[in-house]
C-alpha cells in the first residue's frame, strides 16, 4: 500500500470548487484540506503505478497550476524479498556483511562478489 499527500496550487481561488468535485470522483484520494489557492489530499494505492497515474491525472485537470508531494509511504517488503533473493546484491543485505568488502568498480552491477 502507498500512502503519500499532495499540496496542490491551483491557478484561481475561485477554480477550487471545480477542482475539489473532480478530486471526489478519485475513489483514492481523500480531501484534508482547502484555502485560498492550495488544497491538500492525501493518496492511498496498491502500487506506484496507481500512483503515478493518480498524480498525473490531477497534474493534467485544468484548474491545477503546480502539484507537489509532502509524504510518501511505501510498503517495500516485495521489493526487499526480491533484492535478498538477486545474486549480485543479496550479500549487501546481510547483518554481518562489512562495507569494507564492498567493490566498485565503475557499475552497480559489479559492486559484490
Amino acid at each position: 500500500m502507498n500512502i503519500s499527500s499532495l499540496v496542490i496550487n491551483l491557478k484561481d481561488e475561485k477554480l477550487a470548487n471545480s477542482l475539489l468535485e473532480k478530486i471526489e470522483t478519485l475513489k483514492e484520494c481523500e480531501l484534508i484540506a482547502s484555502q485560498d489557492k492550495k488544497v491538500v489530499i492525501v493518496v492511498t494505492t496498491s502500487n506506484t503505478d496507481e500512483q503515478l497515474a493518480i498524480f498525473k491525472t490531477i497534474e493534467r485537470f485544468s484548474e491545477v497550476d503546480t502539484i507537489g508531494m509532502v509524504y510518501n509511504y511505501e510498503e517495500l517488503d516485495e521489493d526487499i524479498e526480491m533484492i535478498k533473493n538477486a545474486p549480485k546484491t543479496s550479500k549487501v543485505l546481510d547483518d554481518d556483511f562489512d562495507a569494507k568488502d564492498v567493490k566498485y568498480s565503475g557499475s552497480m552491477h559489479q559492486k559484490t562478489s
